[in-house]
C-alpha cells in the first residue's frame, strides 16, 4: 500500500512542476480550452479549428489557448518554428494605432472578404494584424509577434482569407441578427 503512496505524490509532483515550467514560459494556459483545440491535416496546410474562430496555417503549428482576458477577451497563441505569436479575439483588441510607448505606422489591405490593416512600430520590433469586426465576427482581432516572428507574416495573411468566426459571445440571437446584419 506504500508504494502506491509514494505514486501518486510521485506523480502529483510531476504534473505540479510541468504546470509551473509551462505558466513561466507561456504564461497562464486554459487546459480546456488548448486540448480542445482540433486540427484538420490537409497537403499542404492544416486547419486549427478553435473554440471561437477557424484558420488555416502551415503544419508545423500549434495552438495555446490562454483563456480569457480581465475584460473578456479570448488570447492565445500559435508556437511556430520562429516564436511565440499571440492573438486576441475582444473589445479591446489592438488596433495597432498608438499605444503608451510606441506609434504603429498602419496599412490597410483587403484580404479576400476582410479589410485588414498591418501595423509596425516605430522601433521595428513589433509587428500586428488587426481585423476590425466584419461579416460573422463579434468582436475585432488581432495578432501580434515579435521581430524574429514576422516571418509569419505572410502565413497569417494566407490564413485569414478562410477564416471563420464562430457564435460565442452573444447570447440573443435575434438581438445578434440586428447587431451583425446578417440576413
Amino acid at each position: 500500500m506504500k508504494k502506491w503512496i509514494k505514486w501518486i505524490i510521485a506523480l502529483t509532483l510531476i504534473a505540479v512542476s510541468a504546470h509551473i515550467i509551462l505558466y513561466l514560459i507561456w504564461g497562464p494556459i486554459d487546459y480546456t480550452g488548448t486540448l480542445s483545440t482540433q486540427y484538420k491535416q490537409s497537403d499542404t496546410c492544416q486547419t486549427i479549428i478553435t473554440k471561437h474562430f477557424e484558420i488555416e496555417t502551415p503544419k508545423d503549428w500549434i495552438h495555446i489557448f490562454h483563456g480569457y482576458g480581465i475584460e473578456g477577451e479570448a488570447w492565445g497563441s500559435f508556437l511556430t518554428k520562429s516564436g511565440n505569436l499571440e492573438y486576441e479575439y475582444g473589445m479591446f483588441s489592438n488596433p495597432f494605432r498608438m499605444d503608451s510607448v510606441f506609434t504603429f505606422s498602419r496599412d490597410s489591405l483587403d484580404v479576400d472578404r476582410f479589410t485588414i490593416y498591418i501595423g509596425e512600430n516605430e522601433n521595428g520590433n513589433e509587428i500586428g494584424i488587426y481585423i476590425p469586426r466584419q461579416h460573422e465576427m463579434e468582436w475585432p482581432f488581432s495578432f501580434s509577434m515579435n521581430k524574429a516572428c514576422s516571418e509569419n507574416l505572410d502565413a497569417i495573411i494566407s490564413g485569414v482569407k478562410n477564416m471563420r468566426f464562430k457564435r460565442y459571445y452573444f447570447f440573443y440571437p435575434e438581438l445578434d441578427i440586428d447587431i451583425l446584419q446578417v440576413k
